[in-house]
């Protein structure tokens, strides 16, 4: 009889579905959770990861890349499933998938901890704290992440391995194929193949017992899957790969930063361990949780757990630099099932009549888990606004193919209280490396070509209120710079930053030289002249439910000094009456002063006016004035004739 079958089967709480039903409400409640992540599209280095299996049929694909750091034709087949013939892909099914897998693998986790006769409430139990732990997200919200792939592949192979346990060779067969599977789809599965030989361990009386079982008995079985895995692996370091990823590294921040993972519950905010502290305590903390396993009956279960984690991260501790894991979470999910089994062991009751420990143990759970559910939520608000901010900017250049200029774009941000003192909690939005319409490319097969530049001024105020800290792309510039690189472009975006930490994408406008520009003399104005310098050329009204949307197009008619204080006022409201609503300032949202502005440059400057009951009666003033002492410039006609009232040119908004 199974180690734990004698221990659970006479305490059982509740009724023998009441697990069940937990875990099925539990499961729905991640996948509503985890919906909004369907819409987060491509971040990060995304298109180049993705794109290198555009024009290569599904054989090339087995094949090892030169250019590829890993071998993982697996990946790259699953990768294939969602490349559309246009050679984009599908992102919205791609991260249905990877929930989906989560989802899975949570079931997964469920049913191994009830085959191997933990008892299904022990079982639920530690499946839902695998569910909600806080390192798994960036592996289920991001949609490059294999982990989640390659662990329901091992776990549907273990549960198959327990099945084959009882003469069922089929089912060994197939449980071999998933593994190797697996290996195809994430190399740090080979190391986990000692995982059968270990949950062997649940299946006997005793470690003695183990260890004839497998040797002689029918857990010999399971070497199998380590000559398999051997065999993978040493094809996998023969296999030509771009270096530079991968060596024989032992770093101790990446020991710290796993034993930070392990012991999750008590380095996560509000309990934050500083990362010198992290050796003591996460050591100390493992052995607390062996030694209340052993007290709860349950030792060995927290030895193999603690087996099966330390095979998990064997690869991130030793192979990679803490430069690249500590922007990576997702490398901790082949050990976070584990690491809830560690953590069940040790907290949940074994027995009912430990009444004051059954309290005790299950509200730490609880608590565990309400703690892991507040910090998940807090990387959901993490990633939303800059997903949503890649989705304006798709949607501004889908369809376009012409050339822009982006300004302050997030290239990756964090949030400035840090759920962990150890590792970077942030999100790599559009690293440099990326350009932004590689973007559009992959994701809309749109071919538009995209420069991005910084302003870090504007909006500074906001960001330092807001709840992130934020790099953004490109060098900084100055305005005499930025306007002669916007003179190649078809528009120019800003990226505005509010304090509640939303991002929105602002189109501010475009310039363009005028066909007669080296005949200054010569150049003529529609609407209005101010100071003899500038041209109101044409004016643009567009209504929206919250707003006026104002383009003017100006003209700079002669190369006359111009006072560096001038800028252009938009007001809505009546004649000679104080403005209901304003935009005063310089323009592309005081990017470009007057004072670089070119003779013969058609400058669009976009402005906003806020809506105002009746305000489809009133009028919009544009003008010239004076931001210091606040004097107006003067206003002609265009014949330079008659001063136009108040100074300003009047455009009526009556139907």
């Amino acid at each position: 009889m199974p180690y734990f079958t004698e221990m659970t089967k006479h305490h059982q709480y509740g009724t023998p579905n009441m697990p069940q039903i937990l875990m099925i409400c539990g499961i729905f409640l991640l996948a509503w959770f985890y919906a909004p992540t369907w819409h987060f599209g491509f971040i990060w280095d995304d298109p180049q990861w993705f794109g290198r299996i555009v024009d290569k049929g599904w054989l090339e694909l087995l094949r090892p890349l030169p250019d590829f750091q890993f071998y993982r034709p697996g990946t790259l087949v699953y990768h294939r499933l969602f490349l559309r013939a246009d050679g984009t892909f599908a992102t919205l099914p791609l991260h249905m998938a990877q929930v989906g897998w989560h989802l899975l693998n949570v079931a997964l986790f469920y049913a191994l901890g009830a085959r191997l006769g933990l008892g299904r409430w022990f079982s639920a139990v530690a499946a839902l704290l695998f569910g909600v732990q806080p390192y798994t997200y960036q592996a289920v919200a991001w949609a490059s992440p294999q982990h989640t792939i390659a662990t329901s592949f091992q776990l549907a192979a273990w549960l198959l391995y327990l099945h084959a346990r009882q003469g069922r060779r089929f089912r060994l067969l197939l449980s071999l194929l998933l593994f190797g599977v697996a290996c195809t789809i994430q190399e740090g599965t080979i190391l986990l193949a000692f995982v059968p030989l270990l949950l062997e361990r649940l299946l006997v009386a005793d470690w003695h017992s183990w260890w004839q079982s497998i040797w002689r008995g029918a857990g010999r079985a399971g070497w199998v899957y380590v000559l398999l895995a051997g065999a993978y692996g040493f094809y996998w370091l023969q296999t030509p790969r771009l270096s530079g990823i991968t060596g024989l590294l032992l770093e101790a921040d990446v020991a710290r930063y796993v034993l930070q993972g392990i012991i999750y519950p008590l380095t996560g905010r509000p309990l934050v361990v500083a990362p010198e502290w992290l050796f003591a305590v996460g050591g100390a903390g493992v052995l607390a949780l062996l030694a209340l396993a052993q007290r709860q009956g349950r030792g060995s279960l927290a030895l193999i757990a603690l087996a099966w984690t330390f095979l998990g991260v064997a690869p991130v501790l030793v192979g990679l630099s803490f430069d690249y894991v500590s922007l990576g979470s997702r490398l901790l999910y082949f050990a976070a099932p584990a690491i809830s089994w560690l953590w069940g062991a040790a907290l949940w009751p074994a027995a009912v009549p430990r009444l004051t420990w059954c309290w005790i143990g299950a509200l730490l759970l609880a608590l565990i888990a309400l703690q892991s559910g507040w910090l998940l939520a807090q990387f959901q608000r993490l990633y939303k606004p800059g997903t949503d901010h890649m989705r304006e900017m798709l949607t501004a250049l889908d369809g376009q193919n012409g050339r822009f200029l982006f300004i302050n774009f997030p290239d990756r941000y964090t949030a400035k209280e840090a759920p962990y003192a150890l590792g970077y909690w942030g999100i790599t939005l559009a690293p440099v490396v990326m350009e932004l319409h590689d973007f559009v490319a992959i994701e809309r097969g749109s071919t538009p070509t995209t420069i991005s530049y910084s302003l870090p001024w504007i909006d500074l105020h906001a960001r330092e209120q807001g709840p992130f800290g934020v790099d953004m792309r490109g060098v900084i510039i100055s305005p005499e710079a930025l306007y002669q690189v916007a003179r190649g472009q078809d528009g120019v975006y800003l990226s505005r930053y509010y304090a509640d930490g939303r991002f929105r994408l602002q189109w501010v406008g475009s310039l363009h030289p005028t066909p007669d520009t080296d005949l200054p003399d010569q150049l003529t104005c529609s609407l209005a002249i101010y100071d003899h310098i500038i041209c109101l050329q044409a004016i643009e009204v567009q209504p929206t439910a919250t707003k006026w949307q104002v383009t003017l197009s100006w003209l700079r008619l002669t190369g006359a000094e111009i006072s560096p204080f001038t800028a252009p006022f938009v007001h809505l409201g009546q004649p000679g009456q104080p403005p209901l609503a304003q935009d005063d300032g310089d323009a592309w949202f005081n990017m470009l002063p007057m004072t670089v502005w070119q003779p013969g440059d058609l400058i669009h400057d976009v402005r906003a006016l806020a809506r105002v009951p009746g305000d489809d009666a009133l009028s919009i003033q544009v003008g010239l004035y004076n931001w210091v002492t606040g004097e107006r410039a003067l206003a002609l006609s265009v014949d330079r004739q008659r001063p136009l009232a108040d100074n300003a040119y009047f455009y009526s908004l009556r139907p």
